[in-house]
């Protein structure tokens, strides 16, 4: 299975593959839409196939696949009730100098930074979502006029060996810049 788009809060696409002869993916869709404070889902999965005894197939397999997602989605209500849904966001923007400092790098070397202004968010959440967080602050970046070095920093506040609760994690990510003239 592939996640192939994301729509935050919107829409999920994915492809995902079956044994057959032609090695097509299944497309699956999750769409969700808010009504009256709740959340309506509507999954769906479309095989296409010119095998003609994988289309018969496919049409002896809707009830069971009708009772497959049926089950899903009720598991997944039951998951997202009890644990809650918690998105990443990027909060407390901000541009500052950054002190000089010693870092040790991959190649377990120790590498002497000079002093640098940075553009910097404080990302709250999964790992997963950083890039979401990275291009928020690119976009502000831009929008403040920035050139970008392209490098970043990442300043881990919270150790997830002791806190397990992804969504208390937080992550300072930095982006050294240059001031506009």
């Amino acid at each position: 299975m592939r996640i192939d788009s994301i729509v935050p809060g919107k829409f999920v696409k994915s492809s995902i593959w079956f044994r057959s002869e032609d090695n097509k993916p299944a497309t699956v869709t999750w769409d969700f839409e808010e009504i009256n404070g709740k959340t309506m889902v509507t999954w769906t999965m479309l095989m296409k196939s010119t095998n003609p005894f994988l289309r018969v197939m496919n049409q002896m397999f809707k009830g069971s696949l009708k009772k497959s997602f049926t089950k899903g989605l009720a598991n997944m209500k039951s998951y997202l009730e009890e644990k809650g849904v918690s998105m990443s966001e990027l909060v407390d923007i901000n541009i500052k100098d950054f002190p000089a400092m010693k870092v040790l790098v991959a190649e377990l070397k120790i590498v002497q930074f000079e002093v640098f202004k940075g553009i910097s968010g404080m990302h709250l959440g999964s790992y997963d979502d950083f890039e979401s967080s990275y291009n928020k602050l690119m976009e502000e970046a831009r929008a403040r006029n920035f050139e970008l070095t392209w490098e970043a920093w990442e300043f881990y506040y919270t150790d997830p060996e002791t806190e397990p609760d992804q969504s208390k994690w937080k992550t300072e990510i930095v982006f050294p810049v240059i001031k506009p003239e």
